[in-house]
């Protein structure tokens, strides 16, 4: 088994020469021997200094990783030393290693990170995992990480009612930071996008499962909203991973419209914020969100949202700082990666989106209000100062335990 262990570092070599079935009993019995073994051994040290190992992908270019750096600028406003680990660039490990760790990955990508991650640095470290969820209730398959570690971090009261279903670990709520930085050398003209066309934004990656995101209710809602093509309105979607199909399907329910821009390359960020500060609106019709980043990222910018009225994003979005629409709560009558049939999310209202979307663009008083409103909230809740002291207290709290 310990063969078995060692071939993991290797898998894309070995993907050319061995049939998947094969790889994949591979791995599982190499990650479950690795998690059974470092459970048991699980042991923290005193003698390790006070401060937190960061893991997480905070060099991406994802929502997770954005939330990752915010976690990062938390925890170094905070005045905690901090080590830090880019696990999906797996550059040199900082040579300080201290007494927490604090894990900023979704548990379908712990597999990897057990091998990745030293195995004394899981069994030593009181481990923190910060997790989001976006349904009624975590994964079972989520579950059975859960000895792994000491707590979990998520970033609204949503995500962390659904994890404590499941979970006998302490559970506490640390927002994400938004504190978005744009680069005026991406404006329209950067982007191609006219300057006399009122805007509206839809944006999704399609690896974050395209039916919980919904682009198709938005583009439903926008051709409903300006059903005379001769106005001067543009659509434009910001996809990551969007995929020909999808894409194909979009154009088709927008009928050959004339204005309409779609993006589907990797941006750096602050580009992709300069897109969202350019366009007059930002629509999103999630079926739900553990969060939604880029709907308090488009607030703090002063972009009007129209967003569904469910789930985490309703902890920094109310009926004065957002256009929120209402939602009925329908269950899966199938599986949608990772959700499961028989789960429940959020079907928005379509006609009352594009109602939002109308008055949004005739009435200049109303989007400069909602917007101004917007702003104010989430600079306020969700700044580095804010989400700061919550970590700072925290991390007093886990000091005072550790004495």
């Amino acid at each position: 088994m310990k063969i078995v262990e060692r071939l993991i570092p290797y898998k894309r070599t070995l993907k050319r020469f061995i049939p998947a079935g094969m790889r994949e009993r591979i791995k599982f019995m190499a990650v479950s021997r690795r998690f059974r073994r470092i459970v048991r051994k699980r042991a923290p040290r005193n003698d390790l200094p006070f401060g937190v190992n960061m893991v997480g992908a905070v060099g991406g270019a994802s929502g997770l990783s954005e939330a990752s750096r915010g976690v990062l600028a938390g925890l170094r406003e905070a005045g905690v030393p901090v080590s830090v680990w880019d696990f999906e660039a797996q550059g040199e490990r900082a040579p300080e290693l201290y007494r927490i760790n604090v894990i900023h990955a979704n548990p379908n990508q712990l597999p990897e990170l057990l091998f990745v991650l030293p195995e004394e640095q899981w069994t030593g470290c009181y481990n923190i995992g910060f997790w989001v969820w976006e349904l009624g209730r975590i994964p079972e398959e989520w579950t059975k990480y859960l000895p792994l570690f000491d707590e979990i971090w998520t970033p609204t009261a949503f995500s962390a009612a659904a994890i404590k279903r499941s979970c006998e670990v302490p559970v506490h709520v640390i927002p994400h930071l938004v504190e978005p930085v744009c680069d005026p050398a991406w404006d329209r003209k950067r982007w191609g996008l006219p300057e006399d066309l009122f805007l509206v934004l839809i944006a999704f990656d399609c690896d974050s499962s395209v039916e919980r995101k919904n682009p198709e209710g938005a583009v439903r809602a926008f051709c409903k909203a300006f059903s005379d093509p001769s106005e001067p309105i543009g659509l434009v979607v910001k996809a990551r991973n969007m995929t020909a199909e999808l894409e194909a399907g979009l154009k088709e329910m927008l009928g050959g419209r004339e204005h309409v821009y779609v993006f589907t390359e990797d941006y750096p960020k602050a580009a992709v914020n300069s897109l969202v500060q350019a366009s007059d609106v930002y629509l999103s019709l999630h079926r739900a969100e553990g969060f939604g980043l880029i709907l308090a990222e488009a607030m703090y910018l002063g972009t009007p949202v129209v967003g569904t009225d469910w789930s985490g994003n309703r902890e920094f979005m109310d009926s004065g700082t957002a256009c929120l629409v209402e939602a009925e709560l329908v269950e899966l009558e199938r599986d949608y990666p990772p959700f499961r049939k028989g789960s429940r999310w959020a079907s928005p209202n379509e006609d009352q989106a594009a109602e939002y979307l109308r008055r949004l663009y005739e009435d200049r008083t109303y989007r400069e209000g909602t917007a101004e409103r917007a702003r104010a909230a989430v600079r306020e809740k969700l700044s580095l100062a804010a989400t700061s002291a919550q970590i700072k207290a925290r991390m007093e709290a886990l000091y005072r335990e550790m004495k």
